[in-house]
């Protein structure tokens, strides 16, 4: 929860490797309705022995943003 007017649920959060990137896929529900995609390049640091991600690359495919171009195309 977001503030007191916007609530957004996490129903499933998959994760999963395509093309050399780390995919993660979260799915939605509440204020947004919908997949969240965060894509990222992992790698190992050996100095903090651990893995991070860099060209981090962010997609919200949403039911909401569907509507939004609809309703912009129409009125446009």
């Amino acid at each position: 929860e977001f503030t007191k007017r916007k609530k957004v649920k996490i129903d499933s959060i998959q994760l999963y490797g395509n093309k050399g990137k780390l995919i993660l896929n979260v799915k939605v529900s509440g204020s947004i309705k919908g997949n969240l995609f965060l894509s990222a390049i992992p790698f190992y640091d050996a100095a903090s022995k651990s893995i991070k991600v860099k060209q981090v690359q962010f997609d919200l495919d949403t039911k909401n943003k569907l509507l939004n171009s609809a309703d912009w195309f129409a009125h446009d």
